[in-house]
């Protein structure tokens, strides 16, 4: 009887050995485990690709097309895009795509594309999303505007207000347009100089001390009456006979047309009237009257 279990004690014993032995790993099967399990880990811990955030910078992306590429290039390189069909007439389809990046405010590339070749290029910057924007020193924004003339370099506009930084940009035809931006912290106040061939062609400025700036209007009108008084094709030197000299917050000159925008303000009423004007005459107008 003990011979017998001693028997049973002693098969088991193997069984239990054997079962050890059969679950053992080599070295080199260990090393593999352990690389899986690590490659496991890091697949679980890598962030998913945003789709607002294609994976090079939005400046970098505008630097590498250029006219004629195919779409399918750019895909390649910053993703699928938001893709809108604009016409499609005898056989030609005009169409733009769109990427983002959302970088503490949204920017957006758009491509226009011809038969799915490069036609143009434009870029919509986020002032939020800019960094590398100097404040000018001892220079208000206003100073800064009355100096900026058109014809300037940049190395001369620099020079003025230190280095400014790349808002949008637009390139159409060959023919390349750059904003450049100085921005004032406190009220994030903003210059901008447009250069069209290395020169300014055009400037603007916005913010609140550009806007404190804005002339109160000499009229007894309201500022909704003074709206429906000025029509398309009046001149400002009649728009200023009624209201009084407006402030002016951008100027352009391009091609042998002078652009500008002009402000007047209603303190009474809280309003304020805006005019595009070109060569002399209105041709576009807007308000913000009293809070109801």
């Amino acid at each position: 009887m003990i011979v017998l279990l001693m028997g049973l004690w002693g098969c088991q014993a193997n069984v239990s050995n054997n079962t050890e032995s059969e679950q053992e790993n080599t070295p080199e099967e260990n090393v593999e485990a352990e690389s899986a399990s690590e490659s496991e880990a890091a697949a679980e811990s890598e962030p998913e690709e945003d789709p607002n955030n294609p994976p090079i910078d939005l400046n970098a992306a505008y630097e590498k097309i250029e006219s004629g590429m195919a779409i399918a290039e750019i895909q390649e390189l910053l993703g699928e895009g938001e893709t809108d069909v604009s016409s499609d007439t005898g056989g030609l389809v005009t169409a733009s795509t769109t990427w983002q990046w959302n970088n503490g405010g949204l920017s957006s590339l758009i491509v226009t594309t011809q038969n799915d070749k490069v036609v143009g290029k434009s870029t919509v910057v986020s002032t939020e999303s800019v960094t590398d924007a100097e404040t000018p020193p001892e220079i208000t924004i206003n100073e800064a505007y009355d100096q900026v003339t058109v014809g300037m370099t940049l190395e001369q506009l620099e020079a003025l207000l230190g280095k400014g930084a790349i808002g949008d940009r637009r390139e159409f035809a060959g023919v390349e347009d750059t904003d450049y931006w100085w921005i004032w912290g406190e009220d994030q106040g903003k210059l901008t100089a447009t250069l069209k061939g290395g020169t300014v062609k055009g400037k603007s400025r916005e913010g609140n001390t550009a806007e404190s700036e804005n002339v109160s209007s000499e009229s007894e009108l309201s500022v909704a009456e003074a709206y429906e008084k000025i029509q398309d094709g009046a001149t400002l030197a009649q728009v200023e006979g009624w209201l009084g000299k407006g402030h002016q917050t951008s100027f352009t000159q391009d091609s042998g047309i002078t652009t500008s925008g002009y402000a007047w303000n209603w303190p009474a009423d809280r309003g304020t009237l805006r005019l595009t004007v070109q060569n002399g005459t209105v041709i576009f107008k807007t308000f913000v009257g009293p809070e109801e």
